[in-house]
């Protein structure tokens, strides 16, 4: 497990070197095959749960993602949360 974040990463960094060389066609024909794969893992029932190396990509990835919600108890007025409640009770 100590070694599987850095194999991935060198199999994602490989798979791009490959891709400088090859011409535009074959880009675009390889982009539409994964577009139809994508649509086709989306109409599977079961969606696969991401592993921790995954969950490190996504982590990465997206830097600017909170980590906490912004939204406590603190931060919302008395006012909202009874009228809430009270729109709540009149139902």
């Amino acid at each position: 497990m100590l070694f599987r974040l850095p194999y991935l990463l060198a199999v994602r960094v490989f798979g791009w070197l490959v891709l400088f060389p090859r011409g535009s066609a074959s880009k675009e024909v390889e982009i539409l095959v994964l577009r139809h794969e994508v649509a086709v893992l989306r109409r599977q029932v079961a969606r696969p749960s991401p592993d921790w190396a995954d969950r490190v990509m996504l982590a990465v990835l997206q830097p600017n993602e909170p980590w906490r919600s912004s939204s406590t108890p603190e931060s919302i007025p008395a006012s909202a949360s009874t009228s809430r409640a009270k729109s709540w009770c009149a139902r």
